[in-house]
């Protein structure tokens, strides 16, 4: 999703030859005396969108477009810095963005985001802590009780649990090696030194650099491939995790919107699926209402007053919470397993001892 902070760019070969572009008030206003191309720039134009493209081809034409919803956030010049060719209909073209806005594009040591270091938190002050929560009278309203203990359990991590900057996340691939590292960072010293030198020299040194790291990716990804294949039953993991890396959107959205309330916290979001769900459903409907509905299903179905809830004792709970590996991640309540795990310890700790 848009953010009122991003800015929005698109780009590429429209190939509308028929199309003049006229500088006026400082714009470039298109003018062609076709209908379908007419109606396509409009659209564009209802959509917020400039063209800020002048640079033409040998032939006085502009075939790349470049449309931007803020004209002062980019700027469009020649590229001189040439590693190929150029096209004589297509002269290539280098694009600055000015962050002018207050949101930064490149993630810093300070920008980084925190989170709670379960693995070094102080579990025997933390079950201590848990254990003084009051728990008020809610009538048997089970959505206040888990409410007031999800709210109790995030007061007391913020005064326990110790927080950590997150890690910055490498961009090599899984099948990268030691030895493809070091070649891609020569290739892009070298690549910089080229485009700030201009020589051919330069060049030639880039381009051997290329071609090895080119010829090195291609066979450390196909016995990467290969290694996936064979181990696909033993380690169907790494099958998965090289699944996830040619998926081009993550599971779910990292910003969401629901009506007029839009957020990137990953608590609030559960929240807002939650409200979402809990807003399809009426409170108001009667075992009668119900029974009257079903009344003219052709099969036997049991009576709405038949249907209970179960019941769930504490014993049934540490049940499943046993079954729980310490592999799994945290969900959106920011819960790991290391901590369920340090309280099953704890528990047969304390049961050790009460038998002697």
């Amino acid at each position: 999703m848009v953010k009122p902070s991003d800015t929005v760019i698109v780009l590429g070969d429209f190939n509308l030859a028929g199309v003049s572009w006229d500088l006026i008030d400082g714009i470039l206003v298109p003018n062609s005396s076709r209908d379908l191309f007419n109606q396509f720039l409009n659209d564009l134009s209802d959509l917020s969108l400039y063209q800020i493209n002048s640079v033409s081809n040998n032939l006085g034409k502009c075939l790349d477009l470049v449309f931007v919803d803020d004209v002062s956030n980019v700027t469009i010049a020649p590229s001189y810095a040439l590693i190929t060719p150029v096209d004589s209909h297509h002269p290539p073209l280098e694009l600055s963005l000015i962050n002018s806005r207050n949101s930064c594009c490149f993630i810093s040591k300070k920008s980084r985001a925190e989170r709670y270091s379960f693995k070094t938190a102080d579990y025997n002050k933390l079950r201590l802590e848990i254990s003084k929560i009051t728990w008020p009278q809610y009538d048997g309203n089970a959505e206040d009780s888990a409410l007031h203990f999800s709210n109790s359990l995030r007061h007391i991590f913020s005064k326990i649990i110790p927080l950590v900057k997150e890690a910055n996340v490498t961009s090599n691939a899984q099948w990268f090696t030691g030895e493809l590292k070091r070649l891609k960072n020569q290739k892009s010293k070298a690549f910089k030194l080229f485009k700030k030198s201009g020589l051919s020299s330069h060049y030639s040194a880039y381009s051997i650099l290329r071609h090895k790291y080119n010829v090195l990716n291609k066979k450390c990804y196909n016995n990467y491939i290969n290694r996936v294949r064979l181990n696909i039953v033993s380690n169907p993991k790494s099958f998965y995790a090289f699944v996830n890396t040619k998926r081009k959107t993550n599971g779910y959205p990292s910003t969401l919107k629901l009506n007029d309330l839009v957020s990137s916290d990953e608590n609030i979001i559960a929240d807002m699926f939650a409200g979402f769900f809990e807003s399809n459903y009426s409170a108001s409907s009667t075992s009668s209402q119900l029974n009257s509905n079903l009344s003219s299903y052709p099969f036997f179905l049991p009576s709405f007053d038949c249907i209970r809830i179960p019941s769930i004792t504490a014993a049934d709970v540490l049940i499943h919470l046993n079954c729980l590996k310490i592999s799994y991640i945290a969900g959106p309540d920011a819960i790991p397993t290391r901590y369920v795990e340090a309280k099953k310890k704890a528990q047969l700790e304390n049961e050790v001892i009460s038998k002697k």
